[in-house]
């Protein structure tokens, strides 16, 4: 127990540690805060809100995505209203898990299986699916974009390249799983079993056994042999991945007007893309601090004025990151009152056949 306390301040102590180095690091080396306070003070909050709508329903499009790709496996269709908290409830879950987006990930696919008969295996390979999908559009725009910033900035250019190539490597290997799951199952299962018995927790919401792990893998192989055979499906998919990346960078123009930063495509196109670089590729939960300061490195090497340009990084991030942790603490409360079993663990059951 004492160990337990221990390890949770100093994971405390070590984020607001780093959220306190950032701002420091801005104040230091980026702001002229007087500047910085003047460009907030005369910035056209019209645009801001029209930013801030466009980047909430970018937001609900990618519900809705992930609702359309789960209910293609043989999941009961929910609501999109239900399907839209289940989503910032992801977000929130995926911020403040030690395993960032796979804690999220696998906790967004049991909230789709607690309502159904199946396990979570199936929901989270409609839920990788357009994860997949997403981060494909997004390395297209963020190669592009380091290009660009390559001859400015030595730095964020390695930087960027290993970060990309790490996320490459993610998408990489999510494709090899679903692939093993059509094509090799019981050497997934195996790979699986061994998993459960190295990790014992995942992010500290799901209590694995060897048991419920294997049921979710032979769900999760039945899935991917329905997408691999099927994948013509999901071109809906793949259109609205794209078009929820289209409408982010909309809202980032808007955000462009609203601080009186020149709306330029590579100017844009880098702002967004190295934030979603290094918010998915970090050592901090969705890059806090380290996807800041790297992209205000970005933005003033390609000669933007650092405190127009860090107005707008930072109203970005409130709107894609800061108040949608709010919308999805309340989401994640609302389903801890009335679903705890979508919470606290996987469903144990017992698979109808053996896969060979």
């Amino acid at each position: 127990m004492k160990k337990s306390k221990f390890t949770i301040w100093l994971k405390r102590i070590v984020y607001w540690g780093l959220v306190i180095a950032f701002f420091w690091f801005i104040n230091k080396y980026f702001a002229d805060i007087e500047d910085f306070v003047e460009v907030v003070r005369d910035a056209d909050y019209r645009w801001f809100a029209v930013a801030f709508a466009i980047s909430m329903l970018s937001f609900c499009l990618l519900a809705i995505l992930y609702r359309s790709s789960v209910s293609k496996l043989g999941y009961n269709e929910t609501s999109i209203a239900r399907a839209i908290q289940n989503f910032f409830a992801f977000m929130f879950v995926s911020i403040i898990n030690p395993t960032s987006g796979w804690g999220g990930t696998l906790y967004h696919a049991n909230l789709y299986s607690s309502r159904n008969p199946r396990s979570l295996g199936g929901a989270l390979v409609g839920t990788l699916v357009v994860w997949i999908l997403y981060g494909f559009w997004g390395i297209s725009l963020i190669l592009p974009a380091l290009y660009y910033v390559a001859p400015y900035n030595g730095y964020i250019k390695s930087l960027g390249f290993i970060a990309v190539t790490l996320y490459s490597v993610e998408l990489f290997v999510i494709c090899l799983t679903l692939l093993s799951g059509d094509r090799r199952p019981v050497t997934l299962n195996r790979f699986a079993v061994w998993i459960s018995n190295k990790w014992s927790k995942v992010g500290g919401l799901f209590a694995l056994s060897s048991n419920s792990f294997e049921v979710n893998v032979h769900d999760y192989c039945i899935s991917s042999k329905t997408v691999a055979h099927g994948s013509g499906r999901y071109w809906g998919e793949l259109v609205g991945t794209f078009l929820v990346h289209l409408t982010q960078l909309i809202a980032m123009i808007c955000l462009f007007i609203a601080f009186g930063a020149p709306v330029t495509a590579a100017g844009v196109i880098v702002c967004y893309s190295l934030l979603l670089l290094f918010s998915t590729i970090s050592p901090t939960p969705q890059g806090i601090g380290v996807a800041e300061g790297l992209v205000q490195v970005a933005m003033s090497a390609i000669g933007y004025d650092s405190g127009k340009s860090l107005a707008v990084i930072l109203a970005y991030r409130g709107i894609t990151l800061w108040i949608p942790l709010l919308i999805g603490f309340i989401a994640f409360k609302k389903i801890s009152m009335f679903d705890n079993k979508a919470v606290n663990s996987f469903k144990d059951s017992t698979p109808d056949e053996v896969l060979v």
